[in-house]
């Protein structure tokens, strides 16, 4: 397949994406399970870690999710 670099980009956030969510696919179930469950470990107030830390996470939890839903592969 020839990729446009865009599309190059994606595809890596994706895969980064699903490391971070510690899932193999873009499961919709999974994806959501996997979302709920980080974002109560990493929320400010619930969080074990310097507040800080955890806003940084919860950011990039909230953008991991973001890619990861709308590539969802069965929708739920």
């Amino acid at each position: 397949h020839d990729f446009t670099d865009e599309a190059r980009i994606d595809l890596v956030l994706q895969q980064d994406c699903l490391k971070l969510f510690n899932l193999e696919n873009t499961d919709g179930k999974q994806v959501k399970e996997k979302f709920k469950e980080l974002t109560r470990t990493y929320h400010p107030d619930l969080c074990i870690l310097e507040k800080k830390e955890c806003r940084e996470w919860m950011q990039q939890v909230n953008n991991c999710y973001e890619i990861l839903k709308t590539n969802v592969r069965d929708p739920v």
